[in-house]
């Protein structure tokens, strides 16, 4: 998880919460938390879905806190100068051939740089074309400067 710390009060309450599903061992608990995992990645899937019928009626997203300044702390600082650097080298990068870069990754550090991804589509910092390619988005500058 490169450098991040383990919300141990999080563990501990997952823990708990096996225990009373009668999952005790290490290996139950972490099968539950695959579990869990690939149930939110199914749940983002279906996220980009409905974003897909949003883009399709060209409705633009309201955000209640339009006003407020940009917050990109949910981004991991790493792993998106890693995908900026390889942006930038290209100018714009095609999702797929951005993605084989870190194919020798564990499966941790793939959900790490897919969830950053995401997080830098949403934010803005990045665009997708629906051609696959990846390209500056708007708020790219916004994050610079702040980094």
């Amino acid at each position: 998880m490169r450098g991040k710390t383990i919300d141990t009060e999080f563990v501990i309450e997952f823990i708990q919460e096996c225990a009373e599903k009668e999952k005790l061992t290490p290996e139950d608990i972490c099968k539950e938390s695959l579990k869990r995992i690939a149930e939110i990645d199914e749940h983002l899937k279906k996220r980009t879905k409905f974003m897909d019928v949003l883009s399709f009626f060209n409705y633009k997203k309201k955000h209640a806190l339009e006003d407020q300044e940009v917050s990109f702390e949910r981004i991991d600082k790493k792993i998106a100068e890693e995908i900026i650097d390889l942006v930038r080298s290209n100018n714009h990068m095609d999702v797929n051939k951005l993605l084989e870069q870190f194919s020798s990754l564990d499966i941790n550090q793939k959900q790490e740089l897919i969830f950053t991804l995401k997080q830098m589509f949403e934010m803005k910092i990045l665009y997708r074309h629906a051609n696959d390619t990846i390209s500056y988005g708007q708020n790219f500058e916004v994050y610079e400067e702040k980094e």
